[in-house]
């Protein structure tokens, strides 16, 4: 009759041992992508890894917060902020807490001006390509963006790197189109570049075509164009520039 006794004090430990475990609090932890030069007004995604939690809270370290499992944010200005995830079930809560420096984003800012160099172009259509080749061919660019009304077109959180630009602008009788390439661009700050158009005259008769300057031809839009040599303040080299009459 003993020999039962055992077998339920053993039964009676085991469910203790299962309870017990099932009534931990949770291990809390996240990621972040991207890992490195995290830029103010660039996209955060967040990653929780925690286990063992039903409900989670976020707070950024800037006033913001979200209770998504797995969030996007974006911080507005740089500087070094708290994230701080907390992960909570039955048995209690646990929050990880790490320190992000957001850094100041990488801009791009291009003023467009006539032939003038003093009037703005407005409604500029400005397109940046990431490789020559697609620049040559003048396919689909990578971002594109109308100048404002102060003739500016402002690209946020880039690469450092090299880009490659079209400047299109209807004008009476024809198109304005200005091109090139830009100097290595600076990261974690507004690199600056203006870009003044020089009314070059192409004169058409029948299909011969004389063009002023030489260099190959580029078509946009069946329009034509001629390339010279033009350089702003060391920052646009090499650009296509002409107006249709």
């Amino acid at each position: 009759m003993n020999l039962h006794k055992p077998l339920s004090i053993l039964t009676l430990g085991t469910l203790l041992l299962f309870a017990s475990s099932c009534n931990k609090v949770p291990e809390t932890d996240f990621t972040y992508s991207p890992t490195d030069n995290l830029e103010a007004a660039d996209t955060i995604h967040f990653q929780n890894t925690s286990v063992d939690g039903s409900s989670f809270s976020w707070t950024f370290g800037d006033g913001g917060f979200s209770s998504v499992e797995n969030p996007s944010y974006i911080f507005d200005a740089a500087g070094t902020y708290d994230v701080k995830l907390t992960a909570t079930n039955d048995a209690g809560e646990q929050a990880k807490v790490k320190s992000l420096t957001i850094t100041e984003p990488t801009n791009m800012s291009f003023t467009i001006y006539d032939s003038t160099r003093v009037n703005l172009l407005v409604g500029a259509e400005v397109w940046l390509y990431d490789n020559q080749a697609d620049w040559d061919n003048i396919t689909e660019p990578m971002f594109s963006m109308l100048t404002d009304a102060e003739g500016t077109a402002v690209f946020t959180n880039m690469e450092a790197m090299v880009y490659y630009i079209w400047v299109l602008k209807e004008a009476p009788g024809g198109l304005w189109v200005a091109g090139g390439e830009t100097s290595p661009i600076v990261q974690n700050e507004t690199n600056l570049f203006n870009i003044p158009f020089n009314l070059l005259t192409i004169l058409k008769f029948l299909k011969n075509f004389i063009f002023i300057k030489h260099s190959p031809i580029r078509t946009i839009d069946n329009r034509l164009i001629t390339k010279i040599s033009f350089i702003s303040n060391n920052q646009i080299d090499h650009l296509f520039i002409g107006i249709i009459m």
